[in-house]
């Protein structure tokens, strides 16, 4: 999103798959991968890249564990390490679905068919 934020008209659609948005809890308790772990701060600058007009923003999420939340260290419906409310953070933002995957397997088929119809040029709208 940082890259799109000078407003160039390169990129006219963005799927952003378990993107932590807005940072994620996890960041505080990880110190092996400092300083890079900053960035999933909440309230990073990272974190609050300005919208590019000429973009439309798509997300998908996981919800590893539909019927309960997924990590205990996370508040709320999660994949494992990015809560649903980050990925989902920001009102131009269309979720165009979830899976029922974890954050490392986000990956699959399944993400794929959800973002089919954006990746042929097919309206969703």
């Amino acid at each position: 999103m940082v890259y799109l934020e000078d407003g160039n008209n390169s990129v006219k659609n963005l799927i952003m798959i378990g993107t932590p948005n807005r940072g994620a809890p996890l960041a505080f308790w990880d110190v092996w991968c400092y300083p890079a772990i900053n960035d999933l701060k909440f309230e990073s600058l990272a974190t609050q890249a300005i919208q590019n007009p000429n973009t439309d923003y798509y997300t998908i999420y996981g919800n590893w564990m539909r019927f309960v939340s997924g990590n205990p260290y996370i508040f709320g419906y999660d994949d494992g390490i990015v809560p649903t409310w980050s990925v989902n953070s920001e009102d131009y933002f269309m979720n165009i679905g979830n899976t029922f995957d974890y954050h490392n397997s986000l990956q699959t088929q399944n993400e794929y068919t959800i973002a089919r119809p954006i990746l042929l040029g097919i309206s969703i709208n």
